[in-house]
């Protein structure tokens, strides 16, 4: 049995139960099998590869099971339940190409039936109408897909598989890390918005609190490792343990390590969130003469339209809104590359201002589009 806590690989026969017969059909692949004495019919033999590689892809997938997928009791039916289609499609690829799974059993749950919703469906998990069961469901406010694998030697294998790479040192790994991190969030993440004041409240992971308590310390630390502060808070009046990251700083750390790029709408919501934000640039003093050469303030708050008083307290505190600055960059033919070379730092509403060209570039990107 394979204990080293650094493997790259896992030997899935090293992994099945003693009693199981395992057959070598090739230098990848072997075929799997078992028989059990008593009623009922024997679990069919599956192949599979015999090393699966402790990868991005991997860590990525097993985050979002452990958030939205789940085992039977009878640890026959593993099944993953998405209201994203790419979500769904992510995990049904990873089981297909990695695992060479070719049997599913589809399910699509609607509160109020769409046909156009359900061939969207069909077409992003490339199955055909008569392999998905449709059921109406006033649990649901999203349509939503969900898969299963009726194969009881496949399903112990991935939850082993599942069990070693959290006993594994995946941790150290910035990489695996990272998609680990991308996996919870695609399946349990959020980013909560003030639609009043316009402004992210926090970003966060919503974990059920009856049974993602270790769950909920494992992203707590790996979190810490990335250096994202965070807190975790219990709520077991409303079932869940949520971890809350606050502060632009860290919004823009999370953004970085690429914590929102699995889940489409995520992505979106949080790239329209801060769209909506307001920046403030500082900029040196050298631009400043510049800006300034041969005109005074009044003058260039007459040929860009902003208030005087504005004007005024942003040239003695070498502060400016975006659109303002670009505003004046327009009136002194001043181009953007040379703009971002004189920013020194962005802040985002009240947040502590954050320094380095890669953010000058992200907010700027959202005015020059």
């Amino acid at each position: 049995m394979q204990t080293n806590s650094d493997i790259d690989k896992i030997d899935v026969t090293e992994v099945c139960p003693k009693e199981w017969d395992i057959e070598q059909i090739d230098k990848e692949l072997v075929k799997i099998s078992y028989t059990f004495k008593g009623r009922g019919n024997q679990p069919k033999p599956i192949i599979i590869p015999k090393k699966i590689e402790i990868d991005e892809q991997l860590l990525a997938c097993v985050g979002m099971y452990l958030g939205d997928g789940k085992l039977s009791p009878d640890n026959y039916h593993l099944e993953y339940t998405s209201k994203d289609k790419d979500l769904s499609t992510f995990m049904l690829d990873f089981f297909r190409n990695r695992f060479f799974i070719k049997n599913y059993s589809f399910n699509y749950y609607y509160n109020a039936y769409s046909e156009e919703s359900f061939k969207e469906w069909l077409f992003a998990l490339q199955v055909s109408n008569e392999h998905v069961n449709k059921h109406q469901s006033d649990r649901h406010g999203h349509d939503c897909v969900s898969f299963q694998i009726g194969s009881k030697i496949f399903n112990l294998i991935f939850k082993s598989i599942i069990n070693q790479v959290l006993q594994s040192r995946f941790s150290s790994n910035s990489i695996l890390r990272m998609a680990f991190l991308r996996g919870v969030f695609a399946a349990e993440g959020s980013i909560n918005y003030h639609h009043g004041e316009k402004y992210i409240v926090y970003v966060g992971f919503h974990l059920s609190y009856l049974k993602e308590q270790e769950l909920a310390k494992l992203v707590m630390n790996l979190l810490e490792i990335e250096e994202i502060p965070a807190v975790l808070k219990q709520r077991s009046s409303r079932g869940e343990v949520y971890i809350q990251i606050t502060n632009w700083q860290n919004y823009w750390k999370c953004y970085k390590m690429g914590l929102f790029d699995l889940c489409k709408r995520k992505k979106m919501h949080f790239l329209d969130c801060a769209r909506k934000a307001k920046y403030h640039a500082f900029i040196s003093d050298e631009f400043i003469k510049e800006v300034l050469d041969g005109t005074n303030q009044r003058q260039l708050s007459l040929a860009t339209n902003i208030d005087t008083v504005t004007m005024c307290n942003s040239v003695r505190q070498k502060c400016f809104t975006l659109q303002n600055i670009l505003k004046i960059c327009k009136a002194r033919d001043i181009s953007i590359e040379v703009l971002k070379a004189k920013i020194m730092k962005i802040r985002v509403g009240n947040h502590k201002w954050i320094e380095g060209g890669e953010f000058v570039d992200f907010a700027l990107g959202f005015f020059l589009t």
